[in-house]
């Protein structure tokens, strides 16, 4: 059903559908759990708490909230079922850009494509990212996913957040 909603465009009912199915899947349904943080990292400032109109069958109501859940500028808070501050974390890069102006191009395209990806300065570079992983096998199935979209992703370790 998620899927549903972030292809017309109402991306705080998908993400509120995307985290009931989170919390109701099972610890070892893993491919399932794998397919769902994917689809997370679209989630990442969105507001959930927002109300929204339902359809005719069932009635107007606020969609359920989880901690956090209220927009904030990208990067400023890790992805739900992200390591503690501290622990390692794992990333996606999609780019290293030497001016800002080039990264944010791809920011917006990356948007554009319904992905929720980041802009941080590492050293004297700008990089495109996408996605917070506890692991570097969880980063490892967005990358693959990415690239059967056509776009070059490579994991590599997350910046602070």
């Amino acid at each position: 059903m998620a899927r549903v909603h972030f292809d017309e465009g109402n991306f705080p009912r998908a993400c509120a559908r995307l985290e009931d199915s989170r919390r109701h899947t099972p610890g070892d349904a893993v491919e399932m759990r794998n397919q769902l943080e994917y689809y997370a990292q679209r989630c990442e400032g969105v507001d959930t708490t927002v109300v929204v109109r339902t359809t005719s069958a069932e009635s107007t109501r606020a969609m359920p909230s989880r901690p956090g859940a209220v927009a904030t500028p990208p990067g400023q808070r890790p992805a739900a079922g992200a390591p503690a501050r501290g622990a390692s974390a794992y990333t996606v890069q999609i780019g290293a850009f030497a001016n800002r102006a080039d990264a944010d191009a791809r920011h917006r395209q990356l948007s554009a494509q319904g992905h929720a990806p980041r802009v941080v300065k590492v050293g004297a570079l700008w990089r495109v990212r996408i996605g917070r992983y506890p692991s570097r096998d969880a980063a490892a199935v967005a990358a693959r996913s990415l690239k059967a979209k056509k776009i070059d992703a490579f994991v590599t370790e997350a910046e602070s957040p």
